[in-house]
């Protein structure tokens, strides 16, 4: 989600300072990121934690490594850039730039959600895209509030849930492709001023949604654990809401360690402002003796 200039420095001025927690030791930022990496906004980390490929809000596709010292995240470097095509392979211009949900295909191809021009494509090795079928009109939604959070499920099928519809002050939507065809399976309902940002489906099958919140404090997030019906307005549980700021946290991976942990990893997507943050963020969501 792209935020106004002064509002994005009025945050900043808001926090004096900024500061996240990644398993009790500070938010890594990229190391010597190339300049074309910025305004991360969509994460997928690789089953054993160690390489993670993410895209930028300008449709730039960063693949790198993770590096980690008795078991924290200790650094993140960037390995190679690509950037999302359209189907004759020219590269995106204009409204059309605005990548936010990622996922990756049993084959191995990029699964990418929009907004301004809401849409979901799916990218093959040379990053050319091939629209996937239109999700039903919802009514009137802006154009950086739409398809914010983009999931595989375990059949492989994609599950987009809408930042904030218009008109819908209770509760957003999750749509599911099934057959070639999107369908409206549940509501999800706000837990406060908090709007889904970004999404995963971890290895205990749960849907895990990460949500941000932005206020006159800056920027705060949280993570909520959902059993996902195929009806209904779900709450789910929340899992972390820490008290501090982590930065503008959009995209999200849930993985399972060597030793069992349940972790969930996170970009921030720094709007390309280099007075913001962007950088991971790691958390353990659940010990391995912990019931899930």
């Amino acid at each position: 989600m792209r935020l106004y200039l002064a509002i994005a420095i009025g945050i900043l001025l808001a926090f004096g300072g900024w500061a996240g927690i990644v398993l009790k030791s500070d938010s890594i930022e990229i190391t010597n990121p190339p300049d074309n990496v910025a305004g991360l906004s969509g994460l997928v980390v690789t089953p054993d934690g160690l390489s993670f490929v993410a895209i930028g809000d300008r449709n730039v596709v960063a693949r790198g490594t993770l590096q980690r010292t008795n078991g924290v995240l200790t650094g993140a470097s960037v390995t190679s850039t690509g950037r999302l095509r359209d189907w004759k392979g020219r590269p995106y211009i204009g409204a059309w730039n605005d990548a936010e949900g990622l996922a990756i295909t049993a084959d191995g191809q990029l699964m990418v959600s929009f907004e301004t021009q809401h849409r979901v494509m799916e990218f093959d090795d040379d990053l050319n895209g091939t629209l996937l079928p239109p999700i039903p009109p919802i009514g009137n939604m802006a154009g950086n509030q739409g398809f914010e959070a983009l999931a595989l499920d375990f059949e492989g099928r994609a599950v987009v849930i809408v930042e904030q519809p218009d008109q819908l002050p209770d509760y957003t939507m999750i749509f599911r492709l099934e057959d070639g065809d999107w369908r409206r399976i549940a509501n999800l309902a706000y837990t406060g001023r908090f709007r889904p940002t970004g999404a995963d489906f971890g290895p205990d099958g749960h849907l895990y949604v990460l949500e941000r919140r932005v206020g006159l404090k800056g920027f705060r997030s949280q993570i909520r654990r959902v059993q996902l019906a195929d009806s209904g307005t779900l709450t789910g549980e929340i899992l972390w809401r820490p008290k501090t700021g982590h930065g503008n946290l959009e995209g999200l991976s849930v993985w399972r360690d060597g030793d069992g942990a349940l972790r969930a990893t996170m970009v921030a997507d720094n709007n390309e402002l280099a007075v913001l943050p962007g950088g991971f963020t790691e958390i353990i969501l659940a010990k391995p003796d912990q019931s899930e």
